[in-house]
């Protein structure tokens, strides 16, 4: 694990009561976090592509049919109400 970088208290206040006079919603401290935040909504979409071609292919390991209609009103809903009576 590396090195933790601890920044000195006395700048991060400083930016947290700039940040209460400018009105933000947010406050970065170091300021290269505020590049974070504009990428990181991206992020899952770019890793989920990137993971696409990654990631063998999974495969159903049993046939499904068995399980009938699925969600309400199907073959464990019918069975459940069999069962009550």
């Amino acid at each position: 694990m590396g090195a933790r970088r601890v920044y000195d208290a006395e700048k991060v206040a400083a930016r947290v009561v700039d940040g209460l006079e400018r009105l933000r919603t947010a406050v970065c401290a170091p300021a290269w976090l505020r590049l974070v935040q504009s990428v990181r909504a991206m992020l899952p979409p770019l890793v989920c592509a990137w993971l696409a071609g990654r990631l063998p292919r999974l495969e159903v390991e049993e046939n499904l049919a068995p399980a009938g209609p699925l969600g309400a009103d199907g073959d464990a809903d019918r069975a459940a109400r069999r069962h009550a009576r």
